[in-house]
């Protein structure tokens, strides 16, 4: 079906909010909830997901040979061109020589080497349908409002066949509903993760949310949420076994969502942005709660970080090299990152607040970042848990966590603690500048660690004495 102009450019606009949001600067502004004054006169909310007929509920931005031929080109071409340069004296000549060869040589690979989407987009698109993510986002959104103190009261679906007309919360009015958090634009997206031909895509779900008085239409709020936990996969990752990882992910992303959106509207509390570790040439940057152990520290060369011994079960040193490593930077950079136990004990900053608790959780690194949630515990009353099952030797993980508190009557909730690492203000005067254009080292993301080798198997009586 031919979507109108109008929702077109829509899905094109939050493909795009969603590709400079995960490329981008990774010190945005932080979410801010609503001011408690406005919080005070919103009375009975309505939860209400409305549709346009024929919306897109899937995109897959950056797909097809197309695309491929013109990044394998764009690539094959600066390949070409840095070959180029080492031709000393004949640089000016060898680098648009290379270029050329590796824009034509890159195109034909782009082309030849070129996924077929035909047949996945069919089935994401089918499985998207088949889970009624509008239903299933305000049911999702109403059960955690509740367990947090906040009565949202589902409404129906409106699709919208025309213009949004002024009374179309009339009847929730006359019911009691003063104000609508409505859901609009509902989109399940693969974005990719990586410049690459065929690249690994990461899942996202986004939404725009509105929050309208029903006496007067009146607009107090207006924003665009995102999911972005979900993991980075080959397209034969998300097609595999009927897609049932697609399917897992979508409905676990619809969950996160709904907690995103009502902890982003009426819990959240936000840290500023802090530098934790200052040195000559890298910065850290935290927000939310700040972990004790496993520890992390920036070594700008990585010298003492991962090494092959530490993780040979898992990956050989292959991986640490090529224009694409398999392991994530945040690993290849940070030191002090290997725990001591497959059980470890892991310790926070404890959050100065009133009825305290705090939710840890622990992920399995992928290509790209996270990849499964392993580990999940809440109500945590202290900053310090020891992991109630062990995760697996040599193998690189994720973690972060975040504080429930009480303040003035009313739960809160904090960031889930993340870091990212830039190039200090010193090494980017050293370059001129150069550095201060270029991504930062490290982007905002989750602590990182990584479990020691399995122990060796006792040896039998004999041949210890031999």
């Amino acid at each position: 079906m031919k979507l109108p102009r109008p929702t077109r450019a829509r899905v094109h606009l939050i493909g795009i909010i969603l590709l400079i949001t995960l490329q981008g600067c990774a010190h945005t502004p932080p979410p801010s909830p609503l001011p408690e004054s406005l919080q005070q006169q919103l009375g009975q909310i309505g939860v209400v997901a409305t549709t346009t007929e024929g919306q897109q509920a899937f995109g897959s931005p950056g797909t097809g040979r197309l695309s491929n031929i013109w990044k394998g080109a764009s690539l094959f071409a600066a390949v070409g061109a840095g070959v180029g340069a080492h031709g000393s004296y004949m640089a000016p000549i060898m680098v648009p020589a290379g270029a050329a060869i590796g824009l034509v040589g890159g195109a034909f690979y782009g082309a030849v080497a070129s996924e077929s989407w035909q047949n996945a987009d069919r089935a994401f698109q089918s499985i998207v349908a088949e889970l009624d993510l509008n239903q299933a986002l305000t049911q999702h959104l109403t059960a955690f409002a509740q367990a947090h103190g906040y009565a949202l009261t589902q409404l129906s679906t409106i699709v919208q066949e025309g213009p949004q007309h002024q009374s179309r919360y009339a009847t929730a009015r006359n019911d009691g509903i003063d104000t609508v958090l409505e859901i609009q634009d509902l989109t399940v997206n693969l974005v990719p993760a990586e410049y690459m031909v065929n690249p690994h895509r990461v899942l996202t779900l986004s939404a725009r949310v509105q929050l309208i008085r029903t006496v007067d239409q009146t607009l107090l709020d207006d924003r665009v949420v995102i999911d972005k936990f979900g993991p980075a996969l080959l397209l034969d990752g998300w097609t595999a076994n009927q897609a049932i990882r697609f399917r897992q992910e979508v409905q676990q992303a619809t969950e996160r969502l709904a907690e995103q959106i009502i902890t982003e509207y009426f819990l959240l509390y936000p840290f500023p942005d802090r530098v934790t570790d200052s040195g000559l040439f890298l910065d850290v940057h935290l927000k939310g709660l700040q972990r004790y152990y496993p520890g992390e520290s920036p070594d700008h060369f990585g010298h003492k970080t991962v090494h092959e011994k530490d993780i040979r079960a898992k990956y050989s040193w292959d991986d640490f090299l090529g224009l694409s490593p398999r392991l994530p930077a945040e690993f290849l950079i940070l030191a002090q990152s290997r725990v001591d136990s497959l059980q470890p004990t892991m310790s926070w900053e404890t959050f100065p607040g009133s009825n305290v608790t705090y939710d840890l959780k622990i992920w399995r690194s992928g290509r790209l970042g996270p990849d499964t949630l392993v580990y999940s515990r809440t109500n945590l009353d202290q900053p310090t848990h020891k992991l109630e099952t062990a995760l697996e030797p040599s193998s690189l993980y994720y973690w972060s966590v975040r504080a429930h508190f009480t303040e003035q009557g009313r739960e809160r909730i904090t960031d889930w603690s993340r870091r990212s690492i830039t190039n200090s203000l010193t090494v980017k005067i050293m370059t001129l500048g150069i550095l201060a254009v270029m991504p930062d080292p490290v982007a905002e993301g989750f602590f990182v660690f990584i479990t020691p080798p399995p122990s060796p198997k006792p040896q039998p009586a004999e041949a210890q004495s031999q």
